[in-house]
C-alpha cells in the first residue's frame, strides 16, 4: 500500500460527511485497540483474555462447535441431546463430525474438551474461521466502496471484520457467525441488478434463518418493499432448508437404528419419525425459551438485563420484576416493529430488525452483537446529511464494535466494587458489562431520530399542501 494513500486520508475525509465519519470509526477503534493491546502488555496478558474468558470462571473456547459436533453426531439428538439448532445447522455439524474420528465425536461429556486437541476437528474450524472472515471483509468492503475506491472503506471493512463481537463468536465457536454472513449477503444484494445474485441473495436468507431461526425476520425487509413474490419464493426456500436437512438426518438415523449392531434401549417406536423430531425440536426450543427468560446475565443485551442494574433493582424494590422485564420486553419489541416500516433510511430498518432479535433473552448474547456489523457498514456507506443523533450512533456502534480497554490491575478490591453497580457478575470485561446499555441507548436514538425526520416530513407535507391551496 502506497505511503502517499495513507497521507490522503485525513485530506479525503473532509469532501464529505460520510468520509468523516469513516475517519471518526477508524480513530475510536484504533484507538481502542492501541491502548487494549498496551494494557495486554502490562498485565501479561491477562487484561485481553478477561475480555473472552472472563475471571474465574470455567473456560470453554471454541466449545460451542466443539458441542455442536459432538451432540449433532448423536442418533436422535433432539431426544439424547435436548439440542435446539435447526437441522441445517444440525446436518453441517454432523457432516464435519463425519470427517472426524468417531471416538471423539462420541465422547462422554466430561470429556467433550478434549475435543480441542482433536488435529482434524481444529483443522476444520481454523479452515472455516478464516474463510468467516475472508468472507466478511469481503462483503463489506463491497458494501462500503463508493463509485471510486476508497483507502477508508478498506480499512473500514477490515476493522469491522475484526470487530469485537465478530471475534468473541469466533471464540465462541458460535454458528451465529455464518449466519451473519448469509443475512449479509441478502441485506447487500437483494437489489442486485443480476438476476442470478439476487435469486442467490433470497436462498442466503433461507440458509440463515435454517442454521437459527430468528434471522427469518430479515424478511420482512421484502415485505416493506412490497416483493411479494420474492418473499413468497423465499419461504419456499426456507421450508428446503428446514425439511431436506431433517428428511436427510432422519434416513441417516434409521439406517443407524435398523442396523444388528444398534442398541435402541433408548429410543421410542416412533424416535426415528420426521414429525417426532420436530416435535422435541419443538418441545427443547420451548423449554430453552422459559429457561432464558428467567436467566439474568452480564452478557446479554436485552432490555431485561437494564433491570438486573443494582441501581434499577434497587429503584424497583418491592415490585415484580421479572414481570416487569416481560412488560418492557413486549413493549420495545412492539415500537421497534413499527420504528422498521415508519423510518425510511436503510441502516436503521436493518439496526431495528436486529434489535427485535437480540432484544429476546434467548438471542442476546454479546457475540451475536455481530449481526450490528450489517447496519453500521450500510451506514458507513449511505451518503446524507449528518445530525447529531447521526453522530451520536455512530459513536455507540464504534463503542459496541470496539475493544475497549482495561484500566485496572485486576486487583480484588477494584473487582469487588462492580456488584455494587452490575449485580452479581465476576466478570470485569467492559464490553460485557456496558452491553446491554449502549445497544438499548441506540434503540432509543434510532427512535427519537426516526419519529423526528417522519415529524418533520408530516410538517413539510402539510405546508407544501397549504401553500397549493393559497395558490
Amino acid at each position: 500500500m502506497k505511503k502517499q494513500d495513507f497521507l490522503a486520508i485525513p485530506k479525503n475525509a473532509l469532501k464529505n460527511e460520510t468520509n468523516a465519519a469513516k475517519l471518526t470509526f477508524l480513530i475510536v477503534f484504533g484507538l481502542c485497540f492501541v491502548l487494549t493491546i498496551i494494557m495486554a502488555m502490562i498485565t501479561n496478558g491477562v487484561t485481553f483474555s478477561v475480555k473472552f474468558f472472563g475471571t474465574g470462571r470455567f473456560s470453554d473456547t471454541f466449545m460451542d462447535f466443539m458441542n455442536s459436533i459432538r451432540d449433532s453426531s448423536q442418533v436422535n439428538m433432539y431426544r439424547t441431546r435436548w439440542t435446539i439448532y435447526p437441522p441445517l445447522a444440525a446436518l453441517f455439524f454432523r457432516f464435519i463430525g463425519g470427517m472426524m474420528s468417531q471416538n471423539s465425536v462420541h465422547i462422554s461429556f466430561s470429556g467433550r474438551k478434549e475435543l480441542l486437541i482433536d488435529p482434524i476437528a481444529m483443522l476444520i474450524f481454523m479452515l472455516f474461521a478464516i474463510l468467516c472472515v475472508y468472507l466478511i471483509f469481503k462483503m463489506l468492503d463491497y458494501r462500503m466502496q463508493s463509485e471510486k475506491k476508497c483507502l477508508l472503506a478498506k480499512l473500514c471493512a477490515f476493522c469491522l471484520a475484526f470487530s469485537y463481537p465478530v471475534v468473541y463468536c469466533l471464540e465462541r465457536g458460535n454458528i451465529t457467525i455464518f449466519c451473519v454472513i448469509t443475512a449479509m449477503f441478502f441485506v447487500f444484494f437483494r437489489n442486485s441488478n443480476n438476476k442470478f445474485i439476487r435469486e442467490l441473495a433470497l436462498i442466503a436468507l433461507a440458509i440463515s434463518a435454517g442454521l437459527k431461526f430468528y434471522p427469518a425476520i430479515f424478511g420482512l425487509i421484502l415485505l416493506a418493499e412490497k416483493k411479494f413474490f420474492a418473499a413468497f419464493r423465499c419461504i419456499i426456500y426456507g421450508l428446503i432448508c428446514f425439511f431436506g436437512p431433517i428428511i436427510i438426518i432422519n434416513a441417516m438415523d434409521t439406517a443407524i437404528l435398523s442396523s444388528p449392531s444398534s442398541n435402541n434401549e433408548y429410543f421410542e417406536n416412533n424416535a426415528t419419525s420426521i414429525s417426532y423430531m420436530v416435535s422435541r425440536l419443538i418441545k427443547n426450543l420451548i423449554n430453552t425459551v422459559k429457561n432464558k427468560a428467567a436467566i439474568s446475565n452480564y452478557s446479554y443485551v436485552s432490555i431485561q438485563q437494564i433491570f438486573m442494574l443494582a441501581p434499577i433493582k434497587k429503584l424497583l424494590q418491592g415490585y415484580d420484576i421479572p414481570k416487569i422485564c416481560s412488560l418492557a420486553i413486549i413493549i420495545s419489541e412492539v415500537i421497534a416493529g413499527v420504528g422498521f416500516f415508519i423510518t425510511k433510511e436503510e441502516w436503521k430498518r436493518v439496526f431495528l430488525l436486529i434489535y427485535i432479535i437480540l432484544n429476546i433473552p434467548i438471542a442476546s448474547s454479546v457475540y451475536a452483537l455481530s449481526f450490528i456489523i450489517i447496519p453500521f457498514a450500510i451506514y458507513l456507506y449511505e451518503k446524507r446529511s449528518f445530525k447529531s443523533a447521526d453522530w451520536f450512533s455512530l459513536l455507540l456502534m464504534s463503542i459496541l464494535t470496539s475493544f475497549i480497554p482495561i484500566f485496572t490491575t485486576l486487583d480484588p478490591k477494584s473487582i469487588q466494587l462492580l456488584p455494587e453497580v452490575f449485580g452479581n457478575t465476576i466478570d470485569i470485561c467492559p464490553q460485557k458489562l456496558i452491553a446491554a446499555i449502549v445497544f438499548q441507548t441506540l434503540f432509543f436514538t434510532v427512535m427519537i431520530s426516526s419519529i423526528s425526520s417522519l415529524t418533520e416530513k408530516i410538517i413539510e407535507i402539510r405546508k407544501q399542501r397549504k401553500q397549493r391551496r393559497e395558490v
